[in-house]
């Protein structure tokens, strides 16, 4: 999966990725798949992947913040934003899980 990821194969890393999680869910996994589902244009098929994956022992700052991005691009800004709190409570140190300025 990461090898095909390196690699720029990404529909081969996305089928690798999913027999993966499959068979072992991990946070590598689900933020992985993910990433490549909305690298490949299908966003939605990411959302509920990273969604189950909160409050789980696999959740993440990257799971956290991969969920925002979502939801942000889905024009979901205040789900984005309460998700990046969430986040931001369970993994202070997580730079990624910052806040955008409010307007």
């Amino acid at each position: 999966c990461f090898v095909r990821f390196d690699m720029k194969k990404l529909e081969d890393a996305l089928a690798d990725c999913e027999s993966a999680h499959g068979a072992d869910p991990s946070e590598d996994s689900t933020y992985l798949t993910a990433r490549l589902y909305r690298m490949l244009g299908r966003p939605s098929s990411a959302l509920p992947l990273l969604e189950g994956a909160i409050g789980t022992p696999i959740e993440s700052g990257r799971i956290y913040g991969l969920l925002a991005e979502i939801y942000q691009s889905n024009r979901r800004p205040d789900d984005a934003h309460r998700v990046r709190q969430q986040g931001q409570r369970k993994f202070p140190k997580d730079k990624g899980l910052m806040l955008p300025p409010m307007r």
